[in-house]
């Protein structure tokens, strides 16, 4: 189940893929599907930034909910 992916990810706010490699590190079959874990080996900064801008606005958004 180990080895390495190459990643494209594509965040709602943007139109663009980022560019990322990982480590396989786990999986776990469900149903039809395949969980993945993956750890990021590498990253374009930018991509980096616009991925923890996007967890954070998330983030804020489910915290004022609570409020």
């Amino acid at each position: 189940p180990h080895g390495s992916v190459d990643l494209k990810l594509r965040l709602p706010s943007s139109n663009e893929a980022a560019h990322a490699m990982g480590d396989v590190v786990w999986t776990k079959p469900q149903e039809d599907k395949m969980h993945v874990g993956i750890r990021l080996t590498s990253m374009d900064k930018a991509a980096k930034w616009e991925i923890l801008e996007y967890a954070y606005n998330q983030w804020r958004k489910t915290m004022e909910k609570r409020q």
